[in-house]
């Protein structure tokens, strides 16, 4: 079809649905119910991983780090009281499982990419131990301990920055770096410092650039 043509058809549709009577529309959604939608979704999602948990706290039949990491991130997100109820009790399961796959701040190889799972993991039990300070039900667990484990993690991060200012899959990579791998990177380390965990801005500032 030749481009005049392609105009010509375009300016039939636009005409075409401009003369569609209002009852035609589909209708806008008002935020209120934009709003009840997206909880709704929300809820129902938090419940299937609740059902879905693991005996051990994890999630995921492969890679379980990221994804307990992305499971426990998803409840911390949910609530102004997220350690609280059936969810804090499986939050506080998947923060446990995260906390036993890791030695001085280095978690278990996965997989193919090891900074998937270390910058996801250090994420989130930074992000619950930022919560921590702020909610009135503790968790039960040790705070102290999520504090110096992500301490660890991400000097262990930082020391594993390639010299281009990025993270590769692979820890030890001189020069490699991939966008999704320093973006986990660089999440873990903001996150960390958010809290008042020491972390190396030098490090910081050449992963941003």
């Amino acid at each position: 079809m030749t481009t005049p043509r392609i105009i010509t058809a375009m300016l039939c549709l636009f005409l075409l649905a401009s003369r569609l009577p209002a009852e035609d529309m589909p209708a806008t959604p008002k935020p209120a119910d934009r709003a009840k939608v997206l909880v709704t979704a929300r809820d129902q999602g938090l419940e299937w991983l609740t059902k879905h948990q693991a005996a051990d706290g994890s999630w995921g039949k492969t890679y379980t780090v990221a994804v307990t990491s992305f499971a426990c991130l998803s409840a911390l997100s949910a609530s102004d009281e997220p350690f609280t109820g059936e969810r804090g009790q499986g939050l506080v399961k998947g923060l446990k499982y995260l906390l036993s796959k890791q030695t001085e701040g280095s978690f278990e190889p996965q997989g193919h990419s090891w900074i998937h799972g270390q910058g996801f993991a250090t994420l989130a039990l930074s992000e619950a131990y930022g919560r921590s300070l702020f909610v009135k039900t503790k968790p039960d667990i040790d705070t102290e301990t999520l504090k110096s484990v992500v301490a660890q993690a991400v000097k262990v991060i930082a020391a594993n920055q390639s010299t281009s200012g990025g993270w590769w899959y692979t820890p030890g990579s001189p020069g490699q770096h991939e966008g999704s791998t320093t973006v986990c990177a660089v999440q873990a380390l903001v996150s960390a410092g958010n809290y008042g965990i020491e972390i190396d801005k030098k490090v910081l500032a050449k992963g941003f650039e």
